[in-house]
């Protein structure tokens, strides 16, 4: 059965020079999938930029890349008065494009665009859901942070700059009108989308090994 992965990235025209070295790493490292289909939400990224990464992954005959348009998530944003992150609505972009993602597959691989990818990804394509919203690793935030957002200690609390996203349940259950509304009421986290899914998704989590998604402060726990 042939094997297919849906990706989303997200980055200002700044950090896309980070972007293409992950998305380097993800198709260098998983070249034996068969097809590997990779949206971009970019904000006010460079044509020169947007030539240059079609190129990188033209050069890898399993893999695509289509830049999305951000232009009306930012106006939703701003109509539903959601609070920007350093000024702006980059990181709060996948929470919206993932229900527009034209894709077969089942579910999207949302990846960070710092995070490099040293290996197979067959695991995260065949993964059962269990019936829940998202797969996440654990973060590693200290406890006292849970309370700020009205987590107990003992919760769970999740990293989202690896997000697997259940997209067959999404669209079922309409998970986007979800988060809107919970975007009307409340979107000041200080972890702005992330806070937001450790609060909407907290029974709706599966939880997956640290090595999807690793990173310095693990090393001291």
């Amino acid at each position: 059965m042939a094997k297919s992965l849906t990706v989303l990235y997200q980055s200002d025209d700044n950090y896309i020079k980070i972007s293409s070295i992950s998305i380097a790493s993800l198709l260098y490292n998983n070249q034996h999938i068969d097809s590997i289909n990779i949206f971009y939400c970019g904000y006010k990224v460079s044509q020169k930029n947007k030539n240059k990464l079609r190129s990188m992954v033209e050069k890898y005959s399993n893999a695509t890349l289509e830049f999305m348009e951000t232009e009306g998530y930012h106006q939703d944003f701003m109509k539903l008065g959601v609070k920007p992150w350093h000024g702006v609505y980059v990181t709060w972009l996948k929470m919206f494009a993932v229900n527009d993602i034209k894709t077969k597959d089942d579910r999207v691989l949302y990846l960070n665009s710092h995070t490099i990818i040293n290996g197979h990804l067959d695991e995260l394509i065949e993964l059962d859901f269990e019936d829940n919203v998202l797969a996440l690793s654990y973060d590693g935030l200290i406890n006292s942070h849970k309370k700020t957002i009205g987590l107990a200690e003992n919760d769970h609390y999740h990293n989202c700059g690896v997000m697997l996203f259940n997209l067959k349940k999404w669209k079922k259950d309409n998970i986007h009108q979800e988060v809107k509304d919970h975007l009307k009421i409340k979107s000041d986290y200080d972890i702005a989308d992330q806070d937001l899914c450790n609060v909407l998704f907290k029974d709706r989590i599966k939880t997956i090994g640290v090595s999807y998604n690793f990173f310095e402060c693990l090393l001291w726990l």
